[in-house]
């Protein structure tokens, strides 16, 4: 691992908090700025080595954007934080709920069925699940 990507590490570790606190002030354009200054820092070799954490990232940005109805840039965030962990339900989850509200139904019920099968797999499934079932069940109608 390079000095340089345990160095992003830090960075987005502290983007990761500085945002969440921003967030939890409801300042949602200061998170995604949070977000963002970690993100830009974002290299191959750090998407490599943490594409967990750059995941959150993503998943993070997209979540202040949707709340302050930036769609497109809060989809495109959430296909980055899929790409970089396709396991992270979450991103399916709000990326299906803009698909929805966007008039692309089909795409919705595909990003649901996948968050709820990624929900289902967690030994203690989150309120989500029962939050996209319902979603789920609304695009299929």
């Amino acid at each position: 691992m390079t000095e340089q990507s345990m160095s992003w590490e830090h960075l987005a570790t502290a983007a990761l908090a500085s945002g969440e606190e921003f967030f939890g002030h409801g300042d949602h354009a200061s998170a995604a700025a949070a977000y963002s200054a970690a993100l830009e820092a974002l290299d191959d070799a750090a998407r490599a080595a943490y594409a967990p954490l750059a995941a959150q990232l993503f998943s993070r940005r997209g979540h202040a954007r949707f709340i302050r109805r930036e769609l497109p840039a809060a989809a495109a965030d959430y296909r980055q934080a899929i790409a970089c962990d396709p396991a992270l339900a979450e991103a399916y989850a709000y990326h299906g709920l803009i698909s929805y509200q966007t008039g692309r139904a089909i795409e919705a019920v595909a990003d649901f069925s996948a968050a709820i099968a990624l929900y289902s797999r967690e030994t203690s499934p989150p309120a989500l699940l029962a939050e996209t079932l319902f979603n789920r069940g609304n695009a299929q109608y």
